[in-house]
């Protein structure tokens, strides 16, 4: 709904609880009703296709890989990364694991984890288009002992999720 949520300033610094906020009070459209297209355009939201309304939103444990798996395992979880990292910025296939952590300025979604080219790791949705990354997609390391805990580009400082109801 990156159309929708102009009052979010999109992807200049648009923050999660507004996003929420927005999400709480007209609901939420299945992806397949309301695919992203990573880039700016009219809003098309069908307040009748809206199958859930956030209630508030929770925090995943930071610095634990186990957690953020865990939740990860029931629904996307919302990451805060450095994304000014050059590591990120230029991604193009492979783990990143070397990549520093100065601040969070960019949200994508964790949508899963497991073993990739041998390493472990997220798989990261970004909204940079799927000329980005793999097909729009980036898989980071799991790895806590980077950046004292919190991961590459900082991928566990603070994981958090809507919750959700019907």
């Amino acid at each position: 709904m990156l159309t929708c949520v102009g009052a979010n300033y999109n992807c200049t610094y648009g923050t999660t609880k507004v996003a929420f906020g927005y999400t709480g009070q007209k609901g939420i459209e299945l992806a397949s009703d309301y695919p992203a297209t990573s880039k700016q355009g009219t809003c098309k939201y069908d307040e009748n296709l809206a199958n859930r309304y956030n209630e508030g939103a929770g925090l995943v444990t930071p610095k634990s890989a186990s957690a953020l798996k865990s939740a990860i395992t029931n629904l996307p979880i919302t990451v805060a990364i450095d994304a000014s990292q050059r590591q990120f910025q230029f991604y193009s296939g492979g783990v990143i694991t070397n990549c520093p952590f100065t601040n969070a300025n960019h949200y994508v979604l964790a949508v899963g984890y497991g073993s990739y080219q041998g390493t472990d790791a997220f798989i990261l949705k970004n909204s940079w288009s799927v000329a980005w990354g793999v097909n729009g997609y980036a898989y980071i390391s799991t790895d806590t002992s980077i950046n004292n805990g919190v991961g590459a580009c900082g991928v566990m400082s603070a994981p958090i999720f809507a919750t959700s109801h019907c």
